[in-house]
């Protein structure tokens, strides 16, 4: 898990989205009821659809409760992952919270 966006440049704000990078042994971002399925268990999901629109179909886009809170998950492989145009942060997370749904 990485994260990207206005965190790496300080710039969040109470108005700013959370931009997450979930590296995936297998590609996922094909299916999108397994990117649902991972973003249901980090956090009271309310509702997620994925960005076609935008040019970007390996990114749910995903609005939280608890607080409100509106997160793009853009779901790669580690391959995928050499390939970017920002350099994230990774974060710690514990590796079997995250296995496949």
């Amino acid at each position: 898990m990485a994260v990207a966006g206005s965190w790496l440049t300080n710039e969040l704000d109470e108005f700013s989205d959370l931009d997450l990078i979930l590296v995936t042994k297998n590609k996922v971002s094909e299916d999108k009821n397994a990117m649902l399925a991972y973003a249901k268990r980090m956090g009271d999901f309310l509702s997620g659809f994925t960005g076609e629109h935008v040019g970007e179909p390996r990114v749910l886009i995903c609005l939280y409760d608890n607080p409100l809170l509106h997160v793009d998950i853009k779901f790669l492989t580690l391959d995928e992952f050499y390939s970017r145009i920002e350099t994230p942060i990774l974060l710690e997370t514990n590796k079997t919270s995250f296995k496949r749904p």
